[in-house]
């Protein structure tokens, strides 16, 4: 057989080539798969960070404000109040900020809650009569401390 007739046959190219287009189509679209969905897990967590967030911001300002209120029905010096939360929201540690007004609260007082992983950061208003004591707490276990001759509210770690 001559050169010239061993390089003109192209009979035996056909299943290779489609092998190798096929694995190199194939590969494109399992990698568009996955980005596409690593970008949709991420909204879902971030969305699952905030809703979190937000129940254990009503939670605390309720108990803060319940606090306020069972003031004025006794006679104790002191009141605390000991709460559970969740140390994580969807696997990751929060922070709680105390804050008396000024951004980002609406109102005058507010709760600031951060995440880390995602960044995530909601706010919750409320309303006391007592000054409740700015400070910042990690997410978890806290205490809600009134004292009658300070008139203050503390947020504490527990």
């Amino acid at each position: 057989m001559r050169w010239n007739e061993l390089t003109a046959d192209e009979t035996a190219t056909t299943t290779p080539l489609t092998y190798v287009l096929t694995l190199g189509i194939t590969t494109v679209l399992i990698a568009g798969l996955i980005a596409g969905a690593s970008g949709a897990i991420e909204d879902q967590q971030r969305t699952s960070v905030e809703r979190q967030l937000t129940v254990v911001g009503e939670r605390l300002a309720n108990e803060i404000t319940g606090v306020d209120r069972l003031v004025y029905t006794s006679s104790k010096s002191t009141i605390t109040l000991k709460t559970t939360h969740p140390t994580r929201v969807v696997g990751s540690r929060y922070s709680i900020e105390m804050k008396n007004g000024g951004p980002p609260c609406q109102q005058n007082q507010c709760i600031v809650l951060n995440s880390t992983s995602p960044a995530v950061t909601v706010t919750v208003s409320y309303t006391t009569d007592a000054t409740v004591e700015e400070r910042v707490v990690r997410g978890g276990p806290v205490s809600v401390n009134y004292n009658t001759s300070t008139r203050n509210i503390t947020i504490e770690e527990r």
